[in-house]
Order: structure tokens, then C-alpha cells, then sequence
């Protein structure tokens, strides 16, 4: 008779609910091609994760305050200085990384915690996090059942959402941190080099299958469900890391898809 073992049942509560979370996000991460900020936030939060390791202070929080102060700098920096965006991409993210491995190699004491930030482990998944991961599941699920008209208008045509009444900058501040709560939740299970990815992949999906509002969550949901369930078994099974045995089903089943799209296409 098969059973999840005891020790399991957190950390795999957390993965799956931070796989939702993250998934429902991700339609708003591709919808407004943000995938480069995920990059960010994760290359940030890595830095404050890593602070909070050696301070023993939530690395939680310290990681979404890292994460979301240098995705925000991005955005100031490109409309204030006028800079190219990837220029300032291709020295502000490797710095905070930097900065984070350098804390990471001082910080003697915690060595193991920030080492499951960086590559994903469940294993590593305490009581605490779980908590978290209801918080911002909660945070998540509401933002966006209140907000989810003002979003998409936003993400359509910011001007025009701007000229109807919304709140703009209030939009655009709010998904910033959503976002950035929901990647570092993510990164326990999937690591922060790996992260990023899946901040990208179930949206993506969602585009290629859905052509309704609500269809874009369901799949996005199902499709973070499916490659987490598989790529966790495997990983377990295997005994391989789970960032990037996830990482890898999700590319799979996005290649899989995208080749059956075709082959139908010219049957047609």
C-alpha cells in the first residue's frame, strides 16, 4: 500500500501551494513580459535570503524586500535615466547574486538553508514556511479575484486603463510585490537559478491552450499540478534535485504540446 511518508507532508504541501500560487501569477508574468523581472527577483531575493540566513531574521522577508527593491530600481532607473533595459539588467542582477554568494560563503552557520535557496530543496521545508506559503496564497488568490478587470486592462493598454479610472501605479506596484512574494516562495522548491523559469512556463501554456480569461488560470494551475507531481516523483525516486528535474518535466511537456499543436496544424 502505497503512503507519503510523514516527513513528506509539509514540504509537499508547500511545493503544491506555491505552485498554484505562482502558476496564477504566471499568466500576468508572460501576459506583460515580465520574464526578465522574475529573473531579477530571484537574482534580488537570493541576496536578502541569504542576509536573513546570517542574521537569523526570516529570510522570507528579507528575500521579498531584496527581491522587490532591486525589480523596482530596474523599473525607476529605466524610466528616469532613460537607460537601455538590458544594460541595466546585465549589471544590477549579477550584483545582487554576487552579493548573495558572498554572503552565503560567510555566513558559516545556515550554510545548508541557503543552499536549498539557491538549487530547491523540499527536504529543507519546515513548519514555518508552510505558514508563508498559506499567507501568500491567501494574498494571491485575493489580489487578483478583486483586481483581476483593472489587471487586464492595465497589462492590454496601460494609457488607456490609466484614461478609464485605474490606478495605474497602485496595478503595477501591487503585482511587482505579488510577484515577488509568490517567486521566493518558489524558490525552496525550485532553487533561485531555476526559479525563473517557472515563473514563466505555466502562463505560457495558458496562452498556447486558453482563449478565455478563466481558461487561462485553469490551465496554467493544471499544468504547474501536473509538472510539479512529476517532476517531484522523479526527483524523488531518482534522488535528484527537484528545481531542475521540475524545470526540465515543464520544458517537456511545453515541447510535447508544441509539437502536437503543429502536427495537427498540417493535418489540417
Amino acid at each position: 500500500m502505497s503512503y507519503i511518508p510523514e516527513f513528506l507532508v509539509i514540504p509537499l504541501l508547500v511545493a503544491f501551494i506555491s505552485a498554484i500560487s505562482l502558476s496564477i501569477v504566471s499568466v500576468f508574468v508572460v501576459l506583460n513580459r515580465w520574464g526578465f523581472l522574475a529573473v531579477g527577483v530571484s537574482h534580488g531575493a537570493f541576496f536578502g535570503v541569504t542576509c536573513g540566513v546570517l542574521l537569523n531574521f526570516s529570510p522570507f522577508l528579507l528575500g521579498v524586500l531584496s527581491g522587490f527593491l532591486l525589480v523596482l530600481s530596474v523599473s525607476i532607473m529605466k524610466r528616469e535615466l532613460k537607460g537601455e533595459e538590458d544594460v541595466i539588467i546585465g549589471f544590477l542582477f549579477p550584483l545582487f547574486m554576487a552579493l548573495g554568494i558572498i554572503v552565503f560563503s560567510i555566513g558559516k552557520i545556515g550554510y545548508i538553508d541557503a543552499f536549498s535557496y539557491l538549487f530547491g530543496s523540499i527536504f529543507l521545508i519546515d513548519e514555518s514556511f508552510l505558514l508563508w506559503s498559506i499567507v501568500v496564497f491567501l494574498i494571491t488568490i485575493l489580489f487578483v479575484a478583486v483586481k483581476w478587470r483593472e489587471i487586464f486592462l492595465w497589462v492590454m493598454n496601460e494609457e488607456m486603463a490609466t484614461s478609464l479610472g485605474v490606478n495605474s501605479s497602485l496595478i503595477y506596484l501591487s503585482l511587482l510585490l505579488v510577484t515577488t512574494m509568490n517567486t521566493v516562495l518558489a524558490m525552496k522548491t525550485l532553487g533561485a537559478i531555476l526559479v525563473s523559469a517557472f515563473a514563466v512556463m505555466p502562463g505560457l501554456f495558458a496562452v498556447m491552450v486558453s482563449r478565455s480569461i478563466y481558461g487561462l488560470f485553469l490551465s496554467s494551475i493544471i499544468y504547474a499540478f501536473i509538472t510539479f507531481s512529476v517532476g517531484i516523483l522523479v526527483a524523488f525516486y531518482l534522488d535528484l534535485p527537484t528545481g531542475p528535474v521540475i524545470t526540465v518535466a515543464g520544458f517537456l511537456v511545453l515541447l510535447l504540446f508544441s509539437l502536437g499543436i503543429k502536427f495537427k496544424d498540417r493535418r489540417m
